[in-house]
């Protein structure tokens, strides 16, 4: 099973980070590659990334583009891995292995990989809230919460100006 570990370092690590010696940020990235490594080696990796800093995200709205930090959160996304494992608890066991989590305050979470067609939910066995299958339930235009994209990514319906 495929799962998304997404990484949150603190505000003390990004600040200890931004006056660290170029030894102290190398061996940083060292233990993060031996970490890649050794799960790499076990097929483990499937993809990800690290992202960017913060300050220079850009938020986009319907109808709207900003500069700088993200959505309403309380904490920053460092990067995210896609990792397999065969079960849940293998996939925590490889989650904190994440050496940030050295820091206090980082954390990681992790998700299981969501299934975003009919095709594979019905596979899965996923259910809506109402316990009809997400195609199902899409069919009759009631897609509970929990089946499909949330209301914010689904298609709108053209509106007519008010006078």
């Amino acid at each position: 099973m495929r799962y998304v570990m997404m990484t949150f370092p603190s505000r003390a690590h990004s600040d200890w980070w931004e006056r660290a010696s170029g030894d102290e940020r190398r061996r940083e990235i060292e233990a993060i590659e031996a970490w890649f490594r050794e799960h790499a080696a076990r097929g483990r990796i499937k993809g990800g990334a690290e992202l960017g800093f913060a300050r220079d995200a850009k938020t986009i709205r319907r109808h709207l583009v900003t500069d700088g930090p993200f959505l309403e959160t309380k904490e920053g996304i460092g990067g995210f891995i896609v990792i397999e494992a065969p079960d849940e608890a293998t996939a925590i066991e490889i989650a904190q292995g994440w050496p940030s989590l050295a820091w206090d305050e980082d954390a990681v979470e992790l998700r299981p990989e969501g299934a975003s067609s009919a095709d594979e939910s019905r596979a899965t066995g996923a259910r809506t809230d109402s316990g009809r299958d997400p195609a199902t339930a899409a069919r009759s235009g009631s897609a509970a919460r929990g089946s499909g994209p949330p209301a914010s990514h689904r298609p709108r319906r053209a509106r007519t100006a008010r006078p």
